[in-house]
């Protein structure tokens, strides 16, 4: 991770919305349109995010189950580009 923060970071939880998601994102509206792209397809489901430090959002992703034989170097990499970070295990 950077010390340079490049993106804003939003939490989709459950109940409130129908799959947990973590994305990065310029803008909360860039970040709901993100969840309805690469998450859900109903766009007549209403989402609903927060936002949420980059510390927590790293700790997160460190913390959550990871494909066998991630890099720290990878996660770095995915934690630095803008969109979606992390998805439900049920969408895996």
């Amino acid at each position: 991770m950077t010390t340079d923060i490049k993106h804003k970071y939003y939490e989709f939880k459950v109940p409130e919305n129908e799959y947990y998601a973590l994305i990065a994102a310029d803008s909360k509206e860039y970040a709901i349109a993100k969840y309805y792209e690469d998450v859900i397809d109903d766009c007549d489901y209403k989402v609903d995010c927060k936002e949420i430090p980059s510390s927590l959002a790293w700790h997160k992703l460190i913390e959550a189950e990871l494909p066998e034989g991630a890099t720290m170097g990878e996660l770095v990499k995915e934690f630095d580009e803008s969109g979606l970070i992390l998805i439900s295990v049920d969408l895996c």
